[in-house]
């Protein structure tokens, strides 16, 4: 039988397998043993009610009870964005015309934002390839929700999900490769670590200060914006 159940630090090795067969791009899940035992500590004092409500970050195993073996993870975090910003590129349309020439244009930006502060994540959401199947994966998407109607006083009523964007069969990022990388002169890998481990001050330094035009992109940058 699968049950759901919130980890703690006896999941260590259950989690790091998961974050390597989770692969690039898996910002919640690195391949770090320190950082995931801090989550798992985290995850602990927050389902004890050790820390404040705002401050707490709720890790779910999805386990199959007759053997202990843990298959999938989801997770929960109180609020984003109050120690560490939380950016997102926001598609903003802007309409241009000239009625002299009788010309009217709307064009699409892509503008940085930080405009969740405050709200309620889920996350963190990844199976084992053999449990994609009968049910197992709206289980565990759907005990996150239950999570936080169990107590929503403990929650933001807005809530957000980050999903992965597109990777390429030989992991390649088209939109890291063709836009985020002229502004984070690293590879994908290595941005990833330091947004995931560092109070995220090198975006605030390098990101661009100014619309980016959707349209001056190349292609395959502008076919992924938007897709996971």
């Amino acid at each position: 039988m699968l049950v759901v159940r919130p980890s703690g630090p006896a999941d260590l090795d259950f989690l790091l397998e998961l974050a390597i067969l989770s692969g690039p791009g898996f910002t919640s899940l690195p391949e770090d043993p320190d950082q995931l035992s801090e989550r798992l500590d985290l995850s602990r004092d927050s389902f004890q009610g050790k820390l404040e409500p705002q401050a707490r970050w709720y890790t779910l195993m999805l386990e199959e009870s007759e053997t202990g073996d843990v298959d999938g993870i989801g997770s929960v975090k109180a609020a984003v964005g109050l120690n560490r910003p939380f950016f997102s590129f926001r598609v903003v349309n802007n309409a241009q015309s000239s009625p002299s020439l009788g010309i009217k244009l709307e064009q699409r930006t892509l503008v940085l934002v930080n405009e969740c502060t405050g709200w309620t994540e889920v996350g963190s959401l990844f199976l084992k390839a053999d449990r994609r199947k009968g049910g197992a994966g709206r289980l565990l998407s759907q005990s996150r929700y239950m999570l936080i109607g169990a107590e929503p006083e403990l929650f933001n009523e807005n809530v957000l999900a980050e999903l992965r964007g597109v990777f390429t069969p030989d992991g390649a990022c088209p939109f890291w490769d063709h836009v985020a990388h002229k502004f984070f002169p690293m590879e994908f890998d290595e941005a990833d670590r330091m947004t995931g481990s560092t109070d995220k001050q090198f975006i605030l330094d390098l990101a661009p200060r100014h619309p980016i035009y959707i349209d001056l992109l190349p292609e395959p940058a502008r076919a992924v914006i938007g897709k996971v």
